[in-house]
């Protein structure tokens, strides 16, 4: 079932919609909701009651059939069976979008079963899709990290650029009197500025030559990508930001060090000058070897004496993603532990019924 609560009109020619999938995915895009202009916020999820809580400018659910609106239980096989269950609903909401960002938490059901259906969806319409997703807490258990791990290696193949954000790095790195909420909210920051850093580029006024192509050239089937953020404020916030950019805690330095592309956005205070701009980029020059570099300069009227940067690098572990899609029969022998991703995998049973309903039909275990 659909529920259109507003759609956005379209922002010019270029139309963005940011989309979480599953529980965790949906909580992100309720607690940012609003904070980017110009985008239209959808969520997709099989829980009924969390989608209620959800806020978005369109909230869907998907198989109800399959999992009469009470989740998934965690299991990603239900997940996948929902969203090919509402092909044609997903279609819907996804239609017209030149960019996606899916987002969603990885070692559930939902999440890591539906968004490689949700993402090839996307790509079969036209979309740009660049994912950013969460993977468990060690302390949650290593069923949750094994399908989390298994889930970015099946949602690689079907996005443009896939983003990882561990949570496990930011319990390591937090200050043990942090809160609950505030330690999620760096995983928000990050998610929300790397969606604000492409957007402004897009809708807001830009200087130097940069446009829409250019920032399709750094995230188009181009794999693994990182993001970097960085802030500064003051006396020496040019060198500040750029600083800590490159060395942000979130992304392995040996990483960064593969990219292929690099898409350096710098926000900056009307007082932002040339000398400045020019003191960043030689700065991450100098600490990042990268053959492709694209840089884009907007103007933020509400910042005051204040510069942001946001660097995200793609092409990272080999460049282009594969290209096997989760609505195909696989060419080779299927894996032990690969679960099935559509209703095809194996003719010789009834599979329009998915597996753990089979499984209770015949009274398996």
């Amino acid at each position: 079932m659909v529920k259109l609560i507003e759609e956005k009109e379209e922002n010019g020619n270029i139309n963005v919609k940011l989309v979480g999938v599953g529980n965790a995915g949906s909580n992100i895009i309720s607690r940012i909701y609003g904070k980017i202009q110009g985008i239209t916020f959808a969520v997709f999820n099989t829980d009924a009651n969390a989608l209620k809580y959800s806020k978005a400018d369109v909230k869907t659910q998907i198989g109800e059939k399959t999992t009469h609106g009470r989740g998934t239980g965690r299991d990603p096989e239900k997940g996948k069976f929902a969203a090919n269950e509402d092909q044609e609903t997903i279609k819907e909401v996804l239609k017209n979008a030149d960019i996606i960002f899916l987002i969603a938490g990885l070692g559930g059901g939902t999440g890591t079963g539906s968004s490689p259906i949700i993402a090839k969806i996307a790509k079969d319409l036209g979309s740009i899709v660049i994912s950013i997703v969460t993977t468990p807490f060690e302390f949650e258990g290593e069923r949750r990290i094994a399908h989390a791990k298994k889930g970015i290696d099946t949602l690689e193949n079907n996005v443009d650029t896939l983003i990882h954000i561990p949570n496990q790095k930011i319990y390591e790195l937090v200050d043990e009197k942090i809160t609950l909420q505030d330690a999620f909210g760096k995983v928000d920051e990050k998610i929300s500025r790397t969606v604000s850093s492409i957007t402004d580029l897009i809708y807001k006024q830009k200087f130097l030559d940069i446009d829409f192509a250019d920032i399709c050239s750094i995230v188009e089937n181009a794999g693994r990508g990182i993001v970097g953020l960085g802030y500064g404020k003051g006396e020496g916030r040019m060198e500040t930001a750029a600083r800590t950019t490159i060395d942000d805690p979130l992304i392995e330095k040996s990483e960064i060090m593969e990219a292929k592309n690099i898409l350096i956005s710098i926000t900056g205070s009307s007082d932002l000058t040339l000398k400045e701009i020019g003191e960043a980029m030689n700065l991450i020059q100098t600490r990042i070897s990268c053959p492709s570099k694209v840089l884009g300069v907007t103007i933020d009227p509400q910042l005051e004496d204040e510069v942001n940067i946001t660097l995200l690098a793609t092409g990272i572990g080999g460049g282009k993603p594969r290209t096997d899609s989760p609505f195909k029969k696989p060419t080779q022998e299927k894996k032990e532990d690969e679960l099935p991703l559509t209703r095809e995998e194996k003719e010789e049973e009834d599979t329009d019924i998915p597996t753990f309903l089979r499984k209770k039909k015949t009274g398996a275990l």
